[in-house]
C-alpha cells in the first residue's frame, strides 16, 4: 500500500535543503530504470535554486509500508504564468520509481495533479530511453484523456566503429580539418571546471542565440538570464554535464554542452561561428565529440529526438520514444480535437502518402471520458 503526497510551496523548498530527503532521492535514482540523469537530485536541486525567482518546487512522492521512498516526480509551478512543468526545463521528462510499483505510483501521481493542482492540460517533453507509454496508459483513469506521440529518435552507438571511421576518412572532412590546422593552432577542448565554462559560455551565448533565432525565432541565453549560472554550477558534480569546444587560436569555432551519465551523452546545446559555416564547424565538432567519447569508453551519443535531418547523418540506430500530453477536462480535450482537425485536414492526404525511411512518427489519441474511446493514428 502506497502513501503518496504532493508537497509544494514552503514545504517543498524545505525538502530541497533536507539532507535525508536528498539521500532518499539519490538512492531511488539507482533503483529506477532508464536514463534518469535529468530526474536526479543534484541536477534538479541546482535548477530549483537557480530558477527560484521564476518557479516554485512541487514534489509528488510515494512511500511504502516501511516508509521507504519508492516513487518521485519533481515538478515546478511557474509563479507568474501559473502553469505546471517538469523541473529542470530538460530535454527529457520522466519520473523515478521502483519498477514493480510504476503503475500504482503513476495512478496516484496523476490523480494528485488533477485534483490538487487543478490542471486542465499537461504537456510533457519526450520521455527518456527506458520509459514507455504503456504504463501511463494503464495508469490514466477514466476522467483523464491521454495523447501520445511516438517517434524514432537517432542514436549513435559508439561501440560500432564503422560510422566514425567513415566520417574520419571522408575526403571533405579531412580537407576541412587540414585547412584549420594550416591556419593556426587548432585544438579540441574538454571543459570540466565551472570558471572555464562560464568564460566560454560568454562567447558561445551569442553564437547560440544567433543560430536559434534564425532557426525558430528563439534566443536561449537572451531569454534566460539564469542559464549560465545553472550550467556552471552543474560542473561541480561528476557525470552531469559534458562540455567541449573547438578552437582556432583564440577563435571559438564550435561549442557543445549536453547532459551525461558516464555511458550516454545527450546531444544538447550547440553553437558555431557563422563566419566559418563553409567549413562546417558543427559537423567537425560532432566528429571530434564522438571520437573523444569512443576513446573515453562512452557507449552512446544520443542525438535526441527531432526532425533535424543532420542528426540522421550520424545515427546508426533509432530508439522509440514517447511524448505524452494529458487532458484533465473535457473542455481541454475537445478544444484540442477541434484545433487538430482544422490544422490537419488540408494536409491529411499528403501526410499519409509521405514516407521517410529515417523518421517514424505516430500520434495516438486515447480518451476514456464517459467510457468512449477515441483513436487517431497518423504515420509518417
Amino acid at each position: 500500500m502506497l502513501q503518496t503526497k504532493l508537497i509544494k510551496d514552503k514545504d517543498a523548498i524545505a525538502l530541497i535543503n533536507d539532507l535525508c530527503f536528498q539521500s532518499e532521492w539519490k538512492k531511488l535514482a539507482t533503483q529506477s530504470v532508464g536514463f534518469t540523469q535529468l530526474q536526479e537530485a543534484d541536477f534538479l536541486t541546482t535548477w530549483y535554486i537557480n530558477y527560484s525567482a521564476l518557479f516554485s518546487p512541487v514534489f509528488i512522492f510515494s512511500r511504502n509500508e516501511k516508509n521507504e521512498m519508492v516513487g518521485l516526480i519533481a515538478l515546478a509551478w511557474h509563479k507568474e504564468k501559473n502553469y505546471l512543468v517538469h523541473a529542470g526545463n530538460a530535454e527529457y521528462h520522466g519520473w523515478l520509481v521502483k519498477e514493480e510499483l510504476t503503475i500504482p505510483f503513476l495512478k496516484e501521481m496523476l490523480n494528485l495533479v488533477r485534483v490538487e493542482l487543478n490542471v486542465e492540460k499537461w504537456a510533457w517533453n519526450w520521455m527518456p530511453s527506458g520509459l514507455n507509454a504503456a504504463s501511463l496508459k494503464a495508469a490514466a483513469s477514466k476522467d483523464i484523456c491521454l495523447l501520445v506521440e511516438e517517434q524514432g529518435s537517432p542514436i549513435w552507438q559508439l561501440d560500432n566503429e564503422d560510422k566514425l571511421k567513415k566520417l574520419l576518412k571522408s575526403r571533405s572532412n579531412r580537407s576541412k580539418f587540414n585547412r584549420y590546422k594550416k591556419r593556426g593552432e587548432y585544438y579540441y577542448e574538454i571543459i570540466n571546471k565551472p570558471d572555464r565554462i562560464r568564460e566560454v559560455l560568454e562567447i558561445a551565448r551569442f553564437q547560440c542565440d544567433l543560430r536559434r533565432e534564425a532557426m525558430n525565432n528563439s534566443r536561449p541565453f537572451a531569454e534566460d538570464p539564469y542559464k549560465i549560472d545553472f550550467c556552471s554550477e552543474l560542473l561541480n558534480f561528476s557525470n552531469k554535464l559534458h562540455v567541449s569546444a573547438m578552437w582556432l587560436d583564440d577563435q571559438l569555432l564550435a561549442f557543445h554542452m549536453g547532459v551525461e551519465d558516464g555511458e550516454r551523452v545527450c546531444f544538447g546545446m550547440v553553437s558555431y561561428d557563422p563566419s566559418e559555416s563553409k567549413q562546417s564547424p558543427g559537423t567537425l565538432l560532432i566528429i571530434e565529440l564522438a571520437k573523444h567519447l569512443q576513446e573515453s569508453g562512452y557507449k552512446i551519443l544520443d542525438m535526441t529526438p527531432g526532425t533535424n535531418s543532420y542528426k540522421d547523418r550520424f545515427a546508426n540506430f533509432y530508439e522509440t520514444l514517447y511524448r505524452p500530453t494529458f487532458h484533465f477536462s473535457k473542455k481541454s480535450f475537445f478544444l484540442f480535437c477541434k484545433s487538430f482537425w482544422f490544422k490537419s485536414f488540408n494536409n491529411l492526404i499528403s501526410l499519409i502518402d509521405f514516407k521517410c525511411s529515417n523518421l517514424s512518427l505516430s500520434i495516438s489519441l486515447i480518451s476514456s471520458f464517459n467510457s468512449n474511446i477515441f483513436f487517431l493514428s497518423l504515420a509518417i
